[in-house]
């Protein structure tokens, strides 16, 4: 497949999360993430930057209201990059991991300003903190560091045989 970032995340937050689903998203992430969040069925909330207890605090606040339901009616996906653009800050991706782990959350991190800049061989951030295994998702773009068109999701194989099947 060739995409670009935005092709990727567009395809990805369009398809994946489904009616019924929650996404929390940092309020500094992508546009191109803000839209294919739009296009999909999952309500959205946005937390304040890079603030894992931020993201506590509304996570509770929802699991409360929906207390009622059974917590496998849905999946809660949480979202940052592992690089932001504008200030080059990073979240404590070890934090959200564990988070992620203790609460069943789906954690989806854009690693387009880190492929090329982190790792032995340029691989990213997540994979320089070695939470590649531990992560739902990581989409990568290749024209910022590699300096070419193209962006991938990488995931598990049953990930990549959805996106195969449903993503636009």
């Amino acid at each position: 497949f060739e995409y670009s970032g935005y092709d990727a995340n567009i395809g990805f937050f369009s398809a994946v999360p489904q009616r019924g689903d929650i996404v929390f998203f940092d309020e500094y992430i992508h546009a191109s993430i803000r839209d294919g969040i739009k296009l999909g069925n999952a309500k959205s909330y946005k937390f304040k930057h890079n603030d894992i207890n931020d993201l506590k605090q509304k996570y509770d606040a929802e699991r409360s209201r929906k207390a009622g339901g059974s917590p496998n009616e849905m999946e809660i996906y949480i979202v940052t990059e592992s690089v932001f653009s504008m200030d080059g800050d990073s979240p404590d991706l070890k934090a959200f991991t564990e988070f992620c782990s203790e609460n069943n959350c789906r954690l989806v991190v854009d690693e387009a300003h880190a492929v090329g800049v982190f790792g032995e061989k340029g691989e990213g951030l997540v994979q320089y903190l070695g939470l590649q295994n531990r992560i739902f998702a990581r989409i990568v773009t290749f024209g910022k560091a590699v300096g070419c068109h193209g962006a991938a999701i990488l995931g598990s194989k049953q990930l990549k045989g959805y996106l195969v099947n449903f993503s636009r």
